[in-house]
């Protein structure tokens, strides 16, 4: 079985923690936002590709987590959780590349689409936001990264 740097598990991110490597193989699993920004900022999460993938998740879980139906209120909140991602790494262009195509999503969406429950995501009948939001991202990630099998995409499992 190959081990993924990066992986949705249960409701929560699932990372490999690089700064660890190459001496331990060390998985985190991150439940929100906040975690997933220090994990970047730590430098736990390395590479382009991997931190717009994080970025993407995190700015999901911080998506779940808001509190109003409201949709300017939401988008407000929303943007705040999107400066902490875009002030955990200033200088990476797939970290803005992410943050910029999760803004996007959300214009479009629903906030209850946005904020359907995490936990979907691992069952068959997922959500069209969740297939958006990840599905963009991993699809964007994936063009500028060449080991294909380290990622995995559960919006659509074809391992993008």
């Amino acid at each position: 079985m190959t081990a993924r740097a990066i992986e949705w598990f249960d409701g929560k991110l699932r990372i490999l923690d690089q700064s660890r490597l190459p001496g331990e193989q060390i998985f985190a699993d991150l439940d929100n936002y906040r975690d997933v920004a220090l994990a970047i900022r730590e430098m736990r999460v390395r590479g382009a590709p991997a931190i717009g993938v994080a970025a993407a998740y995190g700015i999901a879980l911080g998506a779940s987590d808001i509190k109003t139906a409201n949709k300017d209120e939401f988008l407000a909140q929303l943007n705040q959780v999107m400066q902490s991602f875009a002030d955990s790494r200033p200088t990476a262009v797939n970290l803005f590349q992410a943050i910029n195509r999760m803004k996007k999503a959300a214009r479009g969406d629903s906030v209850a689409e946005i904020k359907s429950n995490r936990n979907q995501a691992a069952q068959p009948a997922r959500s069209r936001a969740y297939q958006g939001w990840f599905h963009s991202a991993y699809s964007l990630q994936r063009r500028s990264f060449s080991h294909r099998r380290l990622w995995h995409c559960p919006g659509c499992n074809q391992g993008c």
